[in-house]
């Protein structure tokens, strides 16, 4: 690498992170990353449109909360709004 001009050496890099980023989307089709919460949302979420447990090797149990939106939420599974509103929506399945 010594002695190459600097615009060399920047498509050089260049080059590089475009095949890392084909590798990591190859990766990402093989693999699916486990989603897990690190800290709760303190208020109740308004219209939600769906939920579901993260798994149970993640270091904060929790629930997340799908909003109308699309938005996902995560919620402590202890909390009584919680509980509520997972009896809400399992009742609209």
């Amino acid at each position: 690498l010594q002695g190459l001009h600097p615009c060399h050496l920047l498509q050089l890099a260049a080059k590089c992170c475009q095949g890392c980023s084909h590798l990591s989307l190859l990766f990402a089709a093989h693999f699916t990353t486990i989603e897990c919460c690190f800290k709760y949302a303190q208020k109740p979420i308004r219209h939600m449109q769906s939920f579901y447990e993260t798994p149970s090797d993640c270091s904060l149990p929790a629930v997340v909360i799908v909003a109308a939106t699309g938005a996902e939420v995560c919620a402590d599974p202890k909390k009584p709004w919680v509980k509520k509103a997972m009896k809400k929506l399992r009742r609209k399945i």
